[in-house]
């Protein structure tokens, strides 16, 4: 055999041995990815359905569609009532691969169907002791019927830390094993008064300190 196939020989060899390695590797990785992220869908399951003053009324599966493009490992689509005020919020915790659950966004879901967008998202921060807080985005949206009703939507995304409205979660979570995404949705009158209980922040003060302790972070 000539030196230089030898040389070829011993090239194919290590290009195989490295080509091995990297498929273990990647496969150990995906392994150990979804491991943790079933552990993570198991632990959305051991949410209280008491949390403060809110009482889980229903829970509904994801469309199939949704499930099936979003790629989840495991969710929450819950609605709550307070029994004293008689408010309704819809809740959605979504547990899945960081590119899916990124980039779907309630402007593309909303806009696209019933409503319309009347007010440009803005931030809002709900205070938290133990991680410094969280931040989501408002979004304000109108029916397209007769009543013309309003809609607010709240949403941001987190590893497992705090929840954070983040202008590009697909480059900002780049790299995260899993992600996860809040939805909240709740009626508001069409024309606010001062004094008006905000359902989704009143919620949402309540909801999170509690979801945190089920949140497994992406590591």
């Amino acid at each position: 055999m000539s030196h230089i196939q030898i040389t070829f020989s011993f090239l194919v060899v290590v290009s195989l041995t490295i080509l091995s390695g990297v498929v273990y590797e990647r496969t150990s990785r995906y392994d150990e990815t979804s491991q943790r992220a079933n552990e993570a869908a198991q632990k959305l399951n051991e949410l209280p359905e008491i949390i403060g003053a809110w009482r889980l009324d229903t829970q509904k599966p994801l469309d199939e569609t949704a499930e099936r493009i979003l790629q989840c490992n495991g969710y929450l689509n819950n609605t709550y009532v307070n029994d004293t005020t008689g408010q309704f919020v819809h809740v959605a915790v979504l547990l899945g691969p960081t590119g899916p659950i990124s980039v779907h966004t309630p402007e593309i879901c909303y806009s696209s169907r019933d409503y319309d967008i009347s007010e440009d998202r803005n931030a809002i921060s709900i205070s938290e002791k133990e991680n410094g807080g969280h931040t989501l985005w408002s979004l304000d949206l109108l029916k397209k019927d007769l009543q013309a009703s309003k809609l607010r939507v709240y949403y941001a995304w987190s590893f497992g830390e705090k929840w954070e409205a983040t202008e590009e979660p697909r480059y900002y979570y780049a790299g995260k094993p899993f992600l996860y995404k809040i939805q909240l949705a709740c009626s508001v009158p069409a024309v606010e008064s001062e004094d008006e209980i905000d359902a989704g922040q009143e919620f949402l003060k309540q909801f999170l300190p509690a979801l945190q302790k089920q949140l497994v972070i992406a590591e």
